[in-house]
């Protein structure tokens, strides 16, 4: 095995090991278009629900009026070295 390689497979490795624990992301968001910000929260929405029961919640704040992206939140993974 190469040095390439072994370093991809503890990587993958690592980022296995990855978890979301008590994160909160509050995402404000508008596009000049009100439909391709109403089709955003759409899929967002239902991105968000996979997430959400894994440690982390999304807010979504849509502005239909503004042209606007604001993110703000804190992320804290927990990280299993001895896998």
């Amino acid at each position: 095995m190469n040095i390439r390689m072994a370093i991809q497979k503890y990587l993958r490795k690592l980022l296995h090991s990855l978890r979301l624990r008590n994160s909160v992301i509050h995402l404000r968001y508008g596009f000049e278009d009100p439909s391709l910000t109403g089709l955003l929260l759409g899929g967002a929405s239902m991105a968000g629900q996979f997430l959400t029961g894994r440690g982390c919640r999304i807010e979504l704040e849509p502005d239909f009026q503004n042209q606007v992206l604001e993110v703000n939140g804190q992320v804290r993974l927990h990280i299993s070295i001895l896998a």
